[in-house]
């Protein structure tokens, strides 16, 4: 997914659109990133409200 979002990145239309391409690029990299950050978390996530806070 994030090959697909960074070739997309690189069409001329949205790269004249300098700030879309580059809130393209941060964001199809987040994706991986946050499903690594989640698969290494030692335990089950504790159920949280919205606004709460839960210590690492």
């Amino acid at each position: 997914m994030a090959r697909d979002v960074y070739r997309l990145t690189l069409r001329q239309p949205i790269r004249n659109h300098l700030g879309l391409a580059e809130q393209l690029g941060r964001a199809g990299l987040s994706v991986p990133a946050n499903i690594v950050e989640g698969y290494c978390f030692p335990f089950p996530r504790l159920p949280t409200r919205v606004g709460a806070r839960v210590p690492r």
